[in-house]
């Protein structure tokens, strides 16, 4: 029996392939001025010592919607990815929280439409084919 590829597993084997969404330490994160319907941090209270290292927040984080828009266009839409990519090209690296810890990357996003080409043009990185990718 053949056992289904989630998109989350997907998302993931791809996503360590390619070096990992989070390597960098690149994602979207909610903004303070979020709109009352958008997203919505949830609260937590440390029950635990904080961790020794601060970070030093010397960069400023890539913009919430923007990331937001990239995630969404690499389903479908190659050239408002490129177009974007060209814009702030950290955006590759670059994750979102759905909520409830549904992180979703450009390339998750692509592996909807999982074909070699695709993936390929999205990607400034050779692929290898992978089994589970539908091919033309």
């Amino acid at each position: 029996m053949t056992k289904r590829v989630t998109r989350r597993v997907f998302g993931a084997v791809i996503g360590a392939v390619a070096g990992g969404s989070t390597q960098y330490g690149i994602c979207a994160q909610d903004s303070p001025n979020a709109a009352k319907t958008g997203p919505v941090e949830a609260p937590m209270e440390r029950d635990y010592d904080p961790p020794s290292f601060v970070p030093s927040w010397k960069k400023p984080q890539i913009n919430r919607q923007l990331v937001q828009d990239f995630v969404i266009y690499a389903h479908s839409d190659l050239e408002m990815v490129k177009k974007l990519l060209e814009r702030e090209p950290l955006l590759l690296n670059a994750s979102i929280d759905w909520g409830g810890g549904d992180w979703e990357t450009a390339l998750g996003g692509a592996s909807v439409k999982p074909t070699l080409d695709y993936l390929q043009s999205v990607l400034p990185i050779e692929l290898k084919p992978v089994p589970f990718l539908n091919r033309k």
